[in-house]
């Protein structure tokens, strides 16, 4: 038995005159068409939606034919009238709430007399969207714009034999955009108010003064993904080539008001973005702070030292969950109220160090006259401690967390006193530590042995060094040493700096006794070089600078301010196809900055290469080209990732990056000569039921200078299991200013 849509009325049609003149002088047509009174499904919103848009429309100087319940006589003659007025010229507008349906990449609106019980039915029984576009096309005037609020569920889903979700995309012709109040394959809701929820958003901002066409759907998404928490995201394809307001205003005003708006949703995502780095570099260094307390405790139980192991300061507590209910993330405000004191979102205690922070020492036996070196970056600052990664460069780096408060350890054959503990607090002349325990004690090891350790700051003392002259706290440690038939007393002393934020000098002198002479190492530590983390940074950005093939504001390969290229997703393994714009919101000399039509959020991407995720697929920065040409067999290892398999507890990832070469690439949006950059990514991973699973994926990037961006992306699973699928991205589209 057919499915039988009849109307509850005859179809009603209305014209209206523009309330006013548009203040640009040019003329507008539009057709608005809503359809509710579907018999098999019903719609409560459509006809409300259009009379709506019709009188907005009207009040912007539109000319307005708007038809309700339309049956698809009424529908195809007023297309085709519709395309005959706009045979005159000006600007042709388009608006249909009600059923739509996609059948084999094709979308059809569909009139409230159609009766469809099989696909074959569609084409005979809707209107092909397409119709309108043609019209549009023939009428040959300066500008057409397309909304299409037709992406509920298809009522003859159960009768087809390819069901399909939402509406198909649909390429716009030249000086055309096409709007979709969801995303292609995506279901809209009908709405429970008298309007639509992405018709009301449309009606909230169609009268705003001086607002871009293309601003004012990206208001219309932004309001409709919050609204839905994300399930409903409102797309466009766009091949504008003019501008158009709907009121005109001042554009220098709006232009203004339009960049304080990017620059600050920028500002609000950095800043989240930082607080989120923070709050994970606070859990790393709580975690690795409780488990090296772990380790050294158990060292001193086996030395049997209990007592001196039960006296080890607690390990710091947990961080309290940070709660925000922000979206797209919290403003740069919210951020410093939740840490006020954390690096990046206000510290303001000056002694502390940054990140990136590099110091380079020599150690110099003064037996032997031996010379070797020393390397130590800071990789992580909270009020909990430190986080460095080093070492003398003759063994492997390792990486430490180090806490408020003295303590000893041997790193290799160098006694360590705590090199940030100026940093933590004042040290008074004459301050004192006693007995204190030392981590990896090589030279108390034995039952027979006796060790004590004693610390005292002497006072402050000019010293220099190959990387300058420095005034230095100067602290003494104690060695009393006693073995079976020998005793000694050694005495270590440390130069600290305010200005080099580290001990700039450490010495070892054996002043009486004797050792053991593996034990009994005299030797002198000087800092040859510290470089602030700022200026690396500047002096990267100044290479980078210097290497890139334009300046930020040039022409070459670097995007401008609202470039968008279009983008389709393939899950391998379940099919699923989704579709994504993004578009270039901010170029300054920090790096670019754009959103994704699917999730709004802001990413910026700097000069040097990351891996980053867009909520739908992993990408190595995508405007890597801007920054500079690749060189074949470049290689680099990334440590920056948004894997969620990597961020589980004990998973091991690494991720070993290669410039191949050059290729020919082919994508829907063309062939483009492309650079191809390999990324193998090999780790144990755990959660999700993974439990350390040996897994190596490649991932394949092809860059094309000129889309100036990625244009194809290959993923796959070589070896081991994952959760994450393998998946294809491919460019199909895209629009360079």
């Amino acid at each position: 038995m057919a499915l039988a849509l009849v109307a509850g009325a005859a179809d009603r049609q209305l014209q209206i005159a523009p309330v006013k003149t548009p203040a640009a002088k040019e003329r507008r047509v539009a057709l608005v068409i809503g359809n509710s009174s579907y018999k098999a499904s019903p719609l409560r919103n459509p006809v409300n939606d259009a009379r709506a848009v019709a009188k907005a429309l009207a009040a912007t100087g539109f000319k307005v034919t708007v038809i309700e319940d339309a049956t698809q006589t009424t529908m195809r003659r007023a297309i085709r009238a519709f395309g005959d007025d706009l045979g005159a010229g000006g600007v042709g507008l388009f608006y249909y709430a009600g059923h739509g349906i996609q059948l084999k990449g094709r979308n059809y609106l569909v009139p409230v007399n159609a009766e469809i019980d099989r696909e074959g039915d569609v084409e005979d029984q809707a209107i092909d969207a397409n119709l309108v576009l043609e019209r549009m096309d023939e009428a040959h005037n300066t500008l057409n714009l397309v909304i299409l609020d037709a992406c509920r569920n298809n009522p003859f889903a159960r009768s087809f034999r390819s069901a399909s979700r939402g509406l198909a995309q649909m390429d716009a012709p030249s000086g055309t955009l096409i709007a979709f109040a969801t995303a292609p394959g995506s279901v809209a809701a009908d709405g429970d108010g008298k309007n639509g929820l992405y018709t009301q958003h449309l009606l909230a901002n169609i009268n705003r003064p001086g607002l871009p066409i293309e601003q004012l759907f990206k208001e219309v998404r932004i309001g409709v993904t919050r609204d839905t928490q994300d399930r409903q995201v409102p797309w466009e394809s766009s091949s504008l080539k003019g501008n158009f307001f709907f009121v005109p205003g001042d554009a220098s005003a709006a232009s203004e008001a339009q960049r304080r708006e990017i620059e600050k949703t920028i500002a609000d995502r950095v800043a989240a973005d930082r607080a989120e780095q923070q709050r994970q570099m606070e859990k790393t260094i709580q975690e690795l702070l409780a488990r090296q307390r772990a380790e050294f405790e158990e060292e001193l139980k086996r030395r049997g030292q209990v007592a001196a192991a039960a006296a080890l300061p607690p390990a710091p507590p947990p961080p309290a969950p940070v709660k925000t209910t922000e979206k797209p993330g919290p403003s740069a405000q919210q951020v410093a109220a939740v840490s006020p004191s954390l690096l990046g979102t206000g510290i303001d205690d000056s002694r502390l160090p940054r990140v990136g922070d590099l110091w380079e020492y020599a150690i110099t036996d003064t037996i032997s006259h031996q010379r070797r070196g020393a390397r130590f970056e800071v990789t992580g600052v909270s009020k909990d401690g430190i986080l460095e990664t080093g070492g003398p460069t003759d063994t492997k780096p390792t990486t430490r967390a180090h806490a408020a408060g003295a303590s000893l350890r041997y790193v290799g054959d160098i006694l360590q006193l705590s090199p940030y503990l100026l940093d933590f607090g004042e040290i008074k002349d004459g301050q004192a530590w006693r007995s204190l325990v030392v981590e990896n004690d090589r030279a108390c090891q034995g039952a027979s042995l006796s060790c004590r350790y004693d610390a005292k700051v002497v006072g402050h003392e000019k010293v220099a060094v190959p990387a300058g002259s420095f005034d230095a706290v100067k602290v003494v440690v104690d060695f009393n040493w006693s073995g079976p038939s020998q005793t000694a007393w050694r005495q270590f002393a440390y130069w600290y700096s305010p200005e080099a934020k580290r001990v700039v000098k450490a010495s070892a002198r054996t002043r009486a006794g004797m050792m053991p002479a593996a034990l009994a190492n005299d030797y002198d530590v000087e800092l040859t070089a510290f470089t602030p983390g700022a200026e690396r940074k500047r002096a990267s950005s100044m290479q980078v600078a210097a290497n890139a093939p334009t300046s930020l504001a040039g022409t070459g390969a670097f995007p401008k301010v609202g470039d968008s290229w279009e983008y389709s997703y393939v899950d391998l393994t379940t099919k699923l196809r989704k579709t994504t714009r993004i578009e270039v919101s901010n170029v300054g000399k920090d790096g670019i900055a754009d959103s994704a039509a699917h999730d709004n959020d802001v990413r910026t991407y700097g000069p040097q290469p990351e891996l980053v995720s867009n909520h739908l697929w992993l990408e190595l920065s995508p405007y890597l080209l801007s920054f500079g040409t690749p060189k074949p067999g470049d290689t680099w290892h990334l440590q920056r990732t948004n894997v969620s398999l990597c961020r589980q507890q004990n998973a091991n990832c690494r991720f070993d990056v290669k410039v191949v070469g050059q290729e020919k690439v082919a994508t829907p949006a063309g062939t483009f000569d492309a650079w191809r950059i390999d990324v193998e990514w090999n780790g144990n991973l755990s959660g999700f039921g993974l439990n350390n699973t040996p897994t190596w994926r490649q991932i394949q990037y092809w860059y094309s200078d000129a889309a100036k961006r990625l244009v194809k992306t290959s993923v796959r699973t070589r070896a081991g299991t994952t959760t994450e699928p393998d998946y294809d991205v491919d460019l199909i589209g895209y629009k360079l200013n």
